[in-house]
């Protein structure tokens, strides 16, 4: 069966028409025959569906691409009241979907209930929908505008087909033609940082038969009049008409800035703007259109998207790379701040901005706009608004960033803009939180100074208006330490003194590391690492049999309930520039000062945890028998979306045994589910196509979720040294798609922790007896510095032996024991088979 490229479902309860529906509206698609397939949703339920895949024909596609169509029937009662055990409409590990026709009978009131519930959650969702009734040639029991009202009211339309006639048949097909052209097109118009439909009536520019007519819809709703306000717009500006100054307007700030750019050319003798200069003209069009690469990153669509690859169900084209000097991002800024068009850009930009510019620099351009807007602006009330909406955006700068206003040069700065805001009384109320904010400064700490860039020395004064002009020049003057900065980043002869090594040089205990950010109560009698040391391997081996058979004797869930619950608060500990000081700063990564090492250190136990309590093991049954408590454990966390931990799991696993070992054998003969369970966890978080099927289900994943932060980490590290940080015939000229990229993809992360934090998924009960379980030092190769990065050769210092790993992975005993029975036998591991490759998958 061929892979689809679009893949779309049909959703409604049963027996409302959907199978016709298909039928007949995608006749010209030479359909396949239907095949059943089933999802695992929660404890016993599952998510059943019909796919089938088809040839999508001309005018919507040239090359032969292909149609997977899912049709999935849902209770015929109000999803609102189905117990949640039911899972969402669209669980994760169901197949990714790009659009959705909701399908209800018109004849038949009860299949109309869930319509609602489908409507809000594809919303949240972010997918092309329309809503179909078929059946209409029957005794109407849905009322046409009852139906309209709900579908307008999620900016959708709602056809009525039937199949008495040709035309109903004609109107099923153009009901797939329609959903096609919005997935196509991806047409979503954004005019207050809202979602639109992209399979809306009033975003496509073509009708098909919308019931009830939309020249009949006496009740306009917000999106339809927004919609109408920006199709006037666009014809007034197609025609060449000037749209009228309004105090009620909203004014782009294209007109201001324009105003702005007439003034300082008149002021220098020119007659024309230079369009290059114009935030709004050929700069605005370039990153509007080309540096944003994409929409606003929502709850669950854009997670996942890897730096070769930033979208898979889309086609790519090929654009410039996006280069712009320090200034010409800062009205950018600033122009975005008060239209709001963009809100991706701005929190691109503060997360990333200490890199090539200073929080002065940033200050300065907002006094400056702020006093432009007064002196220059036409428009009191706008002008008026939009110095609101700078002094919005400083205001959420202090409560994302405050560590920033500790850099030097800033306070003066920021006393500027005070006295520029305080003077006007419409924004007094913001002037008072800034004064508040003013006096903490003394006690603020800078966090990002080791990778932002370095600010030149300022008496800490207060700068009058006048020192806004100078802004320009000391951002300008900036650039070229960057540049320097950024070109010895990526020179290669610079790079071969640097080591990229990510762990400690004291070994560190993953129980230290936990009890650091958790309150979990450990058991201070516990031997610590010294005594693991000491201890011979036979000692080991038997504290880790003891241990085996505790693991074995514990409920599955509760074990992964308690892994789950130490990975989110380590994850919930790392911050948004966490990322930007673990790449951009070179050198080693301790785990008790980087929050990041720290999540990967104790990752990495848990991997040598799973190796350890299955190599204890003499043979190949014991061995067997372990996997598959430790499969059965990976469901459960597969199940809590603990991507991390499922990847720690399988690792494991995969490190204990080698081609040909007969502990694989018998854990096939044993339990072939789990052996098949492996075998999918394995294929999800296979690197094939940078990680394809994972971020996939990423995508997919709704609640709370821990993604496996080596691959976000392995994105970022790519772009960053596959990028320069300038350009290198211009140095003034900064690579701000490099930046942008870096923090999509720390977007992505953040999405998932804002899950965890909204999410009560991982509300579980401590258990710390399961705890002091999971985070024994006693392990095969424990210890952190066993191995350098990217080499296996072993450090002569590392307390453990972690040749162990290597003898015990073939020390299967023949002998007549209990299983469970040390053998003593030690013997060398198969040719090829490298234990360290473990260490490797967690630290870079």
């Amino acid at each position: 069966m061929p892979w689809p490229t679009i893949s779309i479902a049909v959703v409604g309860t049963s027996h409302c028409g959907k199978s016709t529906f298909v039928e007949k509206g995608l006749k010209a698609y030479n359909l396949s025959k239907p095949t059943a397939c089933s999802v695992p949703v929660g404890d016993n339920g599952s998510f059943n569906y019909t796919f089938r895949t088809g040839k999508i024909p001309r005018p919507h596609s040239s090359h032969g691409r292909v149609l997977g169509l899912m049709e999935v029937d849902v209770p015929a009662r109000n999803l609102d009241h189905v117990s949640t055990s039911a899972g969402p409409v669209w669980p994760g590990g169901a197949p990714d979907i790009q659009g959705v026709l909701i399908c209800y009978d018109s004849s038949d009131e009860t299949s109309f209930q869930p319509v609602e519930r489908l409507l809000r959650e594809y919303r949240e969702l972010k997918l092309p929908t329309v809503v179909v009734a078929c059946k209409s040639d029957l005794e109407r029991r849905v009322p046409t505008r009852k139906g309209h009202s709900l579908a307008s009211s999620f900016d959708t339309g709602i056809v009525e087909v039937s199949e008495v006639d040709d035309a109903g048949t004609e109107k099923m097909q153009r009901c797939f033609d329609w959903l096609l052209r919005a997935i196509f097109k991806e047409k979503r118009i954004d005019l207050t940082g809202s979602y639109r439909n992209p399979a809306s009536p009033d975003v496509l520019d073509s009708q098909i038969a919308w019931e009830p007519p939309r020249s009949n819809n006496t009740t306009p709703t917000p999106a339809s009049v927004a919609a109408q306000a920006f199709i006037a717009s666009s014809k007034n500006s197609r025609s060449g008409l000037r749209t009228p100054t309004s105090p009620t307007r909203a004014r782009s700030t294209s007109d201001l800035a324009s105003e702005h750019e007439r003034q300082r050319n008149l002021g220098n003798g020119k007659g024309r703007a230079d369009p290059s200069s114009v935030a709004g003209s050929d700069f605005q069009g370039d990153l509007g259109s080309r540096l944003s690469m994409a929409p606003v990153q929502s709850a669950t669509s854009g997670i996942g998207e890897s730096a070769e690859s930033l979208s898979d169900s889309r086609e790519k084209e090929a654009s410039p790379v996006p280069w712009a000097t320090v200034d010409q991002l800062l009205d950018k800024l600033l122009f975005l701040a008060i239209s709001g068009d963009d809100p991706t850009f701005i929190t691109h930009f503060l997360l990333t901005y200490r890199r090539f510019a200073t929080p002065r620099s940033v200050l300065l351009a907002m006094q400056k706009r702020m006093i432009q807007l007064t002196q220059s602006s036409s428009d009191p009330m706008f002008s008026a608004y939009a110095q609101m909406r700078i002094c919005h955006l400083l205001e959420r700068w202090m409560q994302d960033y405050r560590g920033d206003f500790a850099v030097g040069g800033t306070q003066g700065a920021f006393n500027a803009v005070i006295n520029t805001v305080v003077s006007k009384t419409y924004l007094l109320h913001y002037g008072s939180e800034f004064l508040s904010f003013r006096d903490e400064l003394p006690t603020l700490v800078d966090n990002d100074a080791s990778w932002g860039s370095k600010p030149r020395e300022f008496s800490e004064g207060s700068d009058d208006s006048s020192s806004s002009h100078h802004g320009d020049g000391e951002s300008l003057a900036e650039v070229p330490r960057t540049a320097k900065m950024g070109a010895s980043a990526s020179d290669p002869s610079d790079m071969r003194n640097i080591s990229r090594e990510r762990r400690p040089s004291l070994p560190l205990t993953a129980k230290s590391l936990v009890i650091q950010t958790t309150t979990l109560s450990v058991n201070s009698s516990q031997s610590s690492q010294g005594d693991s040391s000491e201890m011979s391997q036979k000692q080991i081996i038997k504290e880790l049999q003891k241990m085996a058979h505790e693991v074995n004797n514990l409920e599955s869930t509760h074990i992964a309930q308690e892994i789950t619950l130490i990975e989110a608060r380590l994850f919930l500990d790392i911050q948004p520039r966490h990322w930007l000081k673990h790449i951009l700063v070179p050198g080693r990564k301790e785990p008790d000062t980087d929050s990041i090492a720290r999540f990967n250190q104790v990752s990495s136990h848990l991997a040598d945890w799973v190796v350890s309590l299955i190599l204890c093991h003499d043979r190949p049954k014991a061995r067997a028998k372990q996997i598959e408590k430790f499969v059965d454990i990976a469901y459960h966390l597969r199940r809590m979306n603990n991507y991390s931990a499922l990847r720690a799991f399988v690792a494991g696993v995969n490190n204990s045994t080698f081609q040909g070992d007969e502990t694989m054998a018998a854990f096939k003969e044993k339990s072939e589910k789990h052996y098949k369970q492996l075998q999918s966890y394995d294929v999800l978080l296979q690197s094939i196509r940078s990680h394809r099927a994972y971020r996939m289900a990423l995508r997919n994943t709704r609640g709370a979720c821990i993604p496996a932060l080596e691959v976000h980490i392995s994105d970022l590290i790519r772009t960053h040294e596959g990028n320069p940080d300038v350009k290198a015939d211009d140095p003034s000229k900064i690579h701000w798609g490099k930046y942008n990229l870096m923090g999509r993809f720390i977007s992505t992360i953040i999405q998932c922790q804002v899950q965890c934090r909204t999410s009560l998924d991982y509300d579980f009960p401590e258990q710390p007896h399961i705890s002091d379980l999971l985070l024994k030092d006693c392990l095969m190769g424990e210890g952190v510095s066993c191995f350098s990065i990217g080499s296996s050769r072993h450090n002569s210092d590392c307390p453990l032996d972690c040749q162990m790993q290597q003898s015990r992975i073939a020390a299967i005993s023949d002998g007549a024991g209990a299983d469970d029975g040390y053998g003593g036998g030690l013997v060398n591991p198969p040719s090829g088979k490298d234990p360290t490759l473990i260490k490797k998958i967690f630290f870079w």
